[in-house]
């Protein structure tokens, strides 16, 4: 059985809004490691898709169906039952932001409850989800797409997901 591992390390920074309630600024880092084995059990996954050269556009959306992405032999993962790992980065370089959220046709529910869930991207920032229990982000037929909003000029943006077949 093969192993596959990884770490990545993880800043946030958190500052003041004008007009809030919240005064300063935090800084916490977060280092994590992640050892995974092929399966489709707790800490398992046997899918993997990565794409760093997604380009949008000016002022356009794009939807991501999971179950057609394609692994790293050109393979579509289809099969695809579990997220345990997905990963949305916004690049540093792009002039506007990215709104994340469900597909208005069977859209991801899994982590966006409600379609008027969505995640704001600032340039150079990222979207992580990570759930390696047995039961991890799931996916379905009904369940599979998300949007991703390009709110300013031509942008480019990376994505990785880990997930398992059962």
């Amino acid at each position: 059985m093969s192993t596959v591992t990884g770490d990545y390390k993880q800043s946030f920074k958190f500052a003041q809004k004008p007009g809030s309630d919240y005064q300063g600024q935090a800084y916490a880092e977060i280092d994590t490691s992640v050892r995974v084995s092929t399966g489709t059990g707790k800490n398992q996954a046997n899918l993997m898709h990565h794409d760093a050269d997604n380009a949008l556009a000016g002022t356009t959306a794009e939807d991501i169906d999971f179950l057609a992405l394609l692994d790293p032999f050109e393979t579509a993962i289809a099969a695809l039952v579990e997220i345990c790992f997905l990963r949305i980065e916004w690049d540093s370089t792009n002039a506007g932001n990215a709104e994340i959220k469900q597909s208005a046709a069977n859209g991801w529910t899994s982590f966006f409850k409600d379609v008027s869930d969505i995640v704001i991207l600032e340039p150079g920032t990222a979207l992580t989800l990570e759930c390696w229990e047995a039961a991890a982000y799931l996916v379905g037929a009904a369940n599979k797409s998300i949007n991703v909003n390009n709110l300013g000029t031509a942008a480019t943006y990376k994505i990785t997901l880990i997930g398992r077949n059962a």
